[in-house]
């Protein structure tokens, strides 16, 4: 598991299946957190609406194997950085977001 990767993945995952193209994820975990788990997912976009969003990305980020949960402990912030993404890794990173989601959509 390597949240920089996945946030920049979830991201562009985002930005394809809802075609947005300004949105920006920033996520905050708990300093004593496992490497699994998140605190919280916010959401930074134009012309969307960002709780929408935010409601996909968290669904994506959990079927990818994080949990998310805010116990109100100090945290600090991870924000995605997407710059140099080939159009392959784009598709890459898009496909292996959107098949974890259908994965998990079809779990019971």
């Amino acid at each position: 598991m390597d949240i920089k990767t996945d946030l920049r993945e979830v991201t562009v995952w985002l930005r394809c299946r809802y075609s947005v193209r300004h949105v920006h994820i920033c996520i905050t975990r708990h300093y004593c957190c496992g490497e699994d788990q998140i605190s919280q997912v916010k959401i930074t976009t134009m012309g969307r609406s960002a709780e929408k969003l935010a409601s996909a990305a968290k669904k994506a980020f959990e079927a990818l194997g994080y949990t998310i949960n805010d116990t109100g402990a100090d945290t600090y912030v991870i924000k995605e950085a997407m710059s140099g993404l080939s159009s392959h890794e784009v598709l890459e990173a898009y496909a292996r977001v959107d098949a974890a989601v259908n994965k998990a959509r079809c779990e019971p």
